[in-house]
């Protein structure tokens, strides 16, 4: 039992431990329904991402390149294998089964990581908690953990950045640069968020996403080179989508768009506009300059991907702002209803955490002349 209690020893391990077992726990059940409904008759993508795990790399010229969760998937499958297969389970499903599980694991992580995203904007853990819970019931987080894709692991690069910004974490900043390129080409689309000061410094951000850029291109030169094909293939299909601006145009400016949106996010969507009609009892939230900076980047970031054929799948990327909407939206509602916060697992990340890794960031901490941290007060704390 003692390596268990080593990841429950301080609040905010207790913190992540119970984020991530909730994510786990919802969007496994939520995508069981649909990964036992569509094995048997999945989708186009499905079939080149299950190739690539095979190791069969005659697929399409656009996904054949994104190795890392088919290539993960394969581990597990032979994990799986030897357990299940002398039960007579075949491969097809122990590898569908693998992408479920990796899928799910990542979609996961992804939770945690928005849940420290939306605490880093000075929100109190049980709205974040509220926010982190409007994404478990999203179709597309569903349908993503269940199918055999690769969507999951970019989120998860995504927030990885989005968090190592606000906290100004080196690691997970070096980590998104270094792996974004190699798990999705839209990954080039965040550049405008790099323009903005990093933790690494403009020169070493620039280098690490040159070394990724370089990192991806080698695993494309070496796919390509075993096919005997040219490396502008990849190159060419990646400018034809060009052609479908014109279709994504029309598509976001239909009301079907609106009505997918809102059935996407169902009654969450509600949340914000509820509040409006709760008292406000405390200064209203407001973001740093910074924040609004980041804020602006990362729309810029995703509103070009809007136009790459599916505005719907792709406007979901915007989940991370949406989901601090809604928690700030909890925030002033449970700020109205007085909930009791004795319970020491929603303690503040900022009290006895001192066997966290996870740096705050410095506009999230109150600094006393001392030197000494004093809390600082946050969005759907009690008052006094």
């Amino acid at each position: 039992m003692k390596w268990i209690t080593r990841f429950l020893h301080t609040p905010r391990q207790r913190q992540n431990v119970l984020v991530f077992s909730l994510s786990l726990l919802v969007i496994g059940t939520l995508a069981t329904d649909l990964f036992l409904r569509d094995i048997d008759r999945g989708i186009s993508d499905d079939k080149d991402y299950i190739g690539v795990a095979q190791f069969d790399f005659h697929q399409s010229p656009i996904r054949r390149y994104r190795i890392l969760v088919p290539f993960a998937a394969a581990a597990v499958n032979f994990l799986v294998r030897l357990v299940l297969g002398p039960l007579g389970v075949t491969s097809y499903f122990t590898l569908h089964f693998a992408f479920y599980f990796v899928n799910t694991l990542i979609a996961s992580t992804t939770c945690l990581l928005l849940f420290h995203y939306i605490r880093l904007h000075r929100i109190a853990a049980l709205p974040a908690l509220l926010g982190v819970a409007a994404i478990w019931t999203n179709w597309y987080v569903s349908h993503y953990s269940a199918h055999c894709l690769v969507d999951s692991l970019f989120w998860l690069i995504m927030m990885l950045l989005l968090v190592g910004l606000q906290s100004q974490n080196k690691r997970m900043v070096l980590w998104a640069l270094l792996l974004g390129p190699l798990v999705k080409e839209q990954f080039v689309f965040l550049l405008p968020l790099l323009l903005l000061p990093t933790p690494l410094g403009y020169l070493r951000t620039a280098m690490a996403f040159v070394a990724g850029g370089l990192l991806a291109f080698g695993v494309k030169y070496l796919i390509d080179l075993h096919l005997g094909v040219s490396v502008f293939e990849s190159i060419r299909a990646d400018v034809g989508h060009v052609d479908f601006i014109r279709e994504s145009l029309k598509q976001l400016f239909s009301g079907d768009f609106i009505i997918r949106q809102v059935m996407q996010w169902g009654l969450w969507l509600s949340l914000p506009v509820v509040a409006l009609f709760f008292p406000q009892k405390e200064a209203p939230f407001a973001l740093q300059r910074m924040e609004k900076l980041r804020f602006a980047a990362f729309f810029i970031s995703i509103a070009p991907m809007l136009l790459s054929g599916d505005p719907v799948r792709f406007s979901f990327l915007f989940f991370p702002l949406l989901c601090l909407c809604i928690a700030v939206a909890s925030a002033r509602i449970l700020n109205t209803l007085k909930p009791h916060k004795d319970n020491r697992i929603w303690q503040d990340i900022n009290e006895d955490d001192t066997g966290s890794r996870f740096k705050t960031s410095p506009i999230s901490k109150g600094i006393v002349p001392n030197g000494q941290l004093k809390r600082t007060p946050q969005v759907g704390d009690d008052g006094p």
